[in-house]
């Protein structure tokens, strides 16, 4: 059964229009009409994939936000602000920085991103490579093209072989691709994507069954309500990400599980602050990638407000987090490349200690060498 989708979000309305008022050398074929190719590609994916993404995550009993294409909706239209895309009359001539098949490139990856959920939640993000490959001749695209969109689509989760995060540099080794005649900053997608997948929270994400008490199962609940709380916006103007949330008073007491096999329980405030945190460093992270190309964050507005059964406001908390002060430390340059080293350098090309004394020094430490030989073996001489 076909999903119903939209195709009129602000970055699709972009692709729409610069495919058409464009040349056709801006894309890998100029003979293919890469707007209907997206069109059918995102109709495939939601009803061969997102249409299952519920069914595939519930299959260990669990109750996750919604991953549905609606979602990915939502990722499409968080990305199109942070790329400074119109949002109540305003925005930044940026975005027209982009060229249109990184738009396209963009757009693919996003549709992929989730859509492994299907098959469940473990992995999903490595998926992406097996949905290109089922999708036949849909996208139209040779092995180089479809490797880069799927490499894109991955960094946006997961772990790298040693357990780390920093999935962007491990999954795309060039920061820029360049396949023929075109140009594609392919991390600078990658990190859109994944810092507008972090944003796309929202009440819409939450599913209500898993809000109903006794919480089935405990550890979805609090996942659940924090999209029910949760506010943000992004304000490309002066380049800051703010985040709002409403919390009922009666909500401020009660414990909540959060880990599937933990014991241990959270108060919703301290989820609150844990995920803030993430959002930030995913800001920080991401932004390595993006301030390149002048789609950087500097801050993240933080504001919390807490009211009781007549809607009064009893407490209201507002901070932001920023870059600030002198960076820390990182790891220095020696432990990161032993070959800086002034001794090793030195040794290799200027010759050992002995060999950079000049020639009359080496003379005189031959002779006193020669002169306590004699005096040991010779002493009467």
């Amino acid at each position: 059964m076909s999903v119903l989708i939209r195709t009129n979000l602000p970055l699709e309305k972009l692709l729409e229009e610069m495919f058409s008022a464009g040349s056709r050398t801006d894309f890998p074929d100029r003979n293919a009409n890469f707007w209907i190719r997206y069109i059918n590609i995102k109709q495939w994916i939601a009803s061969k994939y997102y249409q299952n993404a519920g069914t595939g995550l519930a299959r260990d009993g669990e109750r996750f936000t919604k991953h549905d294409i609606t979602h990915v909706d939502d990722v499409i239209e968080t990305a199109g602000y942070l790329l400074g895309m119109p949002i109540n009359g305003t925005n930044s001539a940026n975005f027209t920085l982009l060229h249109p098949y990184e738009i396209y490139v963009l757009l693919f990856a996003i549709l992929l991103h989730d859509a492994g959920n299907a098959k469940g939640r473990g992995g999903h993000e490595l998926e992406v490579t097996m949905i290109i490959k089922e999708m036949g001749e849909l996208p139209g695209l040779d092995s180089v093209h479809r490797k880069l969109i799927a490499s894109i689509a991955r960094a946006h989760g997961g772990r790298t072989p040693d357990g780390g995060k920093d999935t962007i540099l491990h999954a795309i080794q060039e920061p820029i691709a360049c396949i023929g005649q075109l140009t594609i900053r392919s991390r600078m997608l990658a990190a859109v994507l994944r810092f507008a997948d972090e944003l796309a929270e929202n009440p819409n994400r939450a599913d209500d069954q898993a809000l109903k008490k006794p919480y089935t199962p405990s550890e979805s609940a609090i996942h659940n309500l924090y999209c029910k709380i949760i506010r943000s916006r992004v304000d490309f103007q002066v380049r800051q990400v703010q985040l709002s949330y409403l919390i009922e008073k009666e909500r401020l007491n009660e414990e909540f599980c959060y880990e599937k096999g933990n014991p241990g329980t959270i108060l919703l405030v301290d989820y609150i602050a844990n995920r803030v945190d993430k959002v930030d460093r995913e800001r920080r992270y991401c932004n390595k990638f993006m301030c390149q190309a002048g789609f950087g964050y500097d801050s993240i507005k933080v504001k919390l407000e807490v009211q009781d059964e007549n809607d009064n406001i009893l407490e209201a908390l507002e901070t932001d987090l920023a870059d600030e002060g002198y960076p820390p430390a990182g790891l220095p340059i020696k432990e990161k490349d032993s070959r800086f080293d002034g001794r090793k350098l030195r040794d290799k090309h200027c010759g050992s200690a002995d060999e950079r004394k000049p020639a009359a020094s080496r003379q005189l430490s031959w002779l006193s060498l020669l002169r306590s030989f004699q005096k040991k073996f010779f002493p009467g001489e």
